[in-house]
């Protein structure tokens, strides 16, 4: 018998640490901070940082019905990958997989933010908060370290009657000092439901978020019915909305959200505008021009302290827009005030700033939708990191909404454009709305809900509902 064991046992410890290795959840990598200074062009090699292993330039069809990859998807961002299910009732409303905790199921998941349903919703939550402020609004959460199942204390009974308020927190058994598996539920499902990541623990972030007020939230949902009800009188279908706030986006047709997905938007100082125009053409593999204004508050700066930056990221130098005059990098003078007139195109390929695709609409302000070489910024909790265009989680979805039933137009035929790595312009036949949207309240007909922070300061509720 010892002997059998003596065999059995390296097995079952190899099984378990590889199971280990295979739950283990996904990290966002990368520097944020050096990706919001160079706006939309810094990728995984910027600066010299090794990259990693390479990525998989191969496409890779996933199982039938569980959606597709795009050709760059590297490897280690396999659980970037996940694919909406608009007609699943179990999916949830912010799917997180870089959550330590489940994200709470939302079964309103394919009703559009821009809806009367959510203005109804959104009548209902307004009433129900002028009840709580009427009623002298929420306690706030004392300062303290941070709290998760096991802490005990009287902050943590502040805590429950903060949940209480709003019914994340329902249950009345347990301690009224010990944040046990009750109070650790309703965390979770207040951290969902403001945008945060769902891990059952108080942190800065949520401690902040739950200490905004409740005339605040309650002047939020108000601000917000407005906005909603506004955007619905001139909203025709089918559309594409960016909620900046949300860093989210939701492409609606016949009254139902047919694809989801997560966003990059613009930087506190450099936000993304609101705009309503019309989606007319993408481009695969697209060059990428870089603005004049990221020229000289980021490019040039970077060339001065490295560089090989340009040869890195493939971006050639001319003297004008037509790119008729290319100019040799070793020639000039980077500390040179001459040096920020200079003309920058990044050629199309592995590490363009704009991926492998860009989806164009007229505005005044030259922004876009794009794929993007920096897709662990997916993961992050506040993904405000680009210099005003969006940058879209699983794009291939969205570009096959978008050219569906035009021609010959499919999720292979899209998969097929983007494997030959040709650049290609293709105009969009149907009509497809684009508004790019400042929602930071809105409500599910379940009664849930949500709030994403005031990121621009728009509401004009305070600091705190902004900043955390």
């Amino acid at each position: 018998m010892v002997q059998r064991w003596a065999a059995i046992l390296p097995m079952l410890l190899a099984f378990a640490v590889g199971l280990c290795l295979v739950q283990a959840p996904a990290r966002a990598q990368g520097n944020p901070l050096f990706d919001f200074w160079l706006g939309p062009f810094a990728g995984d090699g910027a600066r010299g940082k090794p990259s990693g292993p390479p990525a998989d330039t191969g496409a890779t069809p996933a199982a039938p019905g569980s959606g597709w990859r795009s050709p760059r998807q590297d490897v280690r961002d396999a659980l970037w990958d996940a694919p909406f299910d608009p007609g699943s009732a179990a999916s949830p409303l912010i799917q997180d997989e870089f959550a330590d905790a489940p994200q709470p199921v939302d079964p309103d998941y394919a009703v559009p933010v821009l809806s009367r349903q959510t203005v109804d919703a959104l009548n209902g939550a307004i009433a129900r908060y002028r009840q709580i402020v009427t009623a002298g609004g929420w306690p706030e959460i004392p300062p303290g370290e941070e709290m998760q199942i096991g802490t005990k204390g009287p902050r943590v009974a502040v805590l429950r009657a903060r949940l209480e308020a709003t019914g994340d927190l329902r249950q009345q058994a347990g301690e009224p000092e010990a944040y046990d598996s009750f109070v650790y539920q309703a965390v979770v499902k207040f951290q969902g439901r403001h945008g945060l990541r769902a891990n059952g623990r108080v942190d800065e972030r949520t401690a902040n978020a739950l200490n905004v007020t409740a005339r605040a939230r309650l002047s939020q949902l108000t601000i917000n019915l407005d906005r909603i009800t506004g955007l619905l009188a001139g909203l025709a279908e089918p559309y594409v909305m960016v909620n900046i706030p949300g860093a989210e986006i939701e492409a609606v047709d016949s009254g139902i959200v047919q694809s989801r997905h997560r966003a990059v938007v613009g930087a506190l100082d450099r936000p993304t505008p609101l705009v309503k125009s019309q989606v007319v053409e993408l481009n695969f593999y697209p060059y990428w021009h870089v603005p004049e204004s990221i020229v000289k508050r980021d490019l040039v700066p970077t060339i001065r302290e490295d560089f090989d930056y340009l040869k890195r990221t493939n971006l050639r130098v001319f003297t004008d827009w037509g790119y008729s005059d290319e100019i040799d990098p070793a020639t000039v003078d980077w500390n040179s005030e001459a040096a920020m007139d200079l003309k920058f195109r990044q050629e199309p390929g592995d590490g363009n700033a704009l991926g492998y695709v860009k989806i164009n609409f007229p505005n005044e302000h030259q922004v876009y939708l794009h794929d993007t070489p920096k897709r662990r910024l997916f993961g992050e909790e506040l993904r405000a990191y680009s210099s005003g265009c969006v940058r879209v989680q699983n794009v291939d979805d969205l570009v096959a909404w978008i050219l569906g039933g035009q021609e010959d137009w499919s999720q292979e035929r899209v998969q097929e454009v983007i494997q030959t790595g040709e650049s290609r312009n293709v105009p969009v036949r149907k009509k497809v709305q684009l508004h790019m949207t400042y929602v930071t309240a809105w409500a599910t007909t379940d009664g849930m809900v949500h709030f994403r922070r005031d990121l621009y300061g728009r509401d004009g509720v305070g600091q705190l509902a902004a900043n955390y």
